[in-house]
């Protein structure tokens, strides 16, 4: 989100700090939606809803961490019905930078997923830049499989 905007988020806090009723919904819903258009959270947490099915966006998924030199270190699917329709992954890297990026897939329809990516540097200080970064080469990766399936 580009820096100019981000002055609106707390101008509109304030206001329905000091409002009732309809301006209080008024600026948590415009507050929401700057948040959302960015692709970003309040937690600086990275998001975007793919063309993949969970299982291809799974494989993508793993290869992005492993090209990025992410060790996984956690994997876990949730079932409905038979079916994987969400899978968490936790991965990271050690040495002088220790990065914990959380990665999130959860069926949106059989051809939809939506993708979710939490970075923190160290324990507890956010890391969007990372999150944002692991999120792109998910999408790629995707896109490349996507694209060599097309042609086979």
């Amino acid at each position: 989100m580009p820096r100019k905007h981000l002055f609106i988020l707390p101008a509109l806090l304030l206001v329905s700090l000091f409002s009732t009723g309809c301006w209080t919904v008024a600026g948590a819903v415009a507050g929401g939606a700057l948040l959302a258009a960015g692709g970003y959270t309040l937690d600086n947490t990275a998001e975007e809803t793919v063309e993949l099915n969970a299982a291809d966006a799974e494989v993508a998924t793993r290869q992005a961490l492993r090209e990025l030199d992410l060790q996984i270190t956690h994997t876990r699917p949730t079932y409905e019905d038979g079916r994987v329709i969400r899978w968490d992954f936790e991965a990271g890297a050690a040495g002088d930078n220790v990065v914990a990026v959380d990665v999130s897939l959860g069926k949106v329809s059989s051809g939809l997923t939506r993708v979710t990516v939490k970075a923190n540097k160290g324990w507890l200080s956010p890391d969007p830049a990372t999150a944002r970064t692991v999120l792109e080469r998910i999408l790629q990766t995707g896109d490349a499989r996507l694209a060599r399936a097309a042609t086979h």
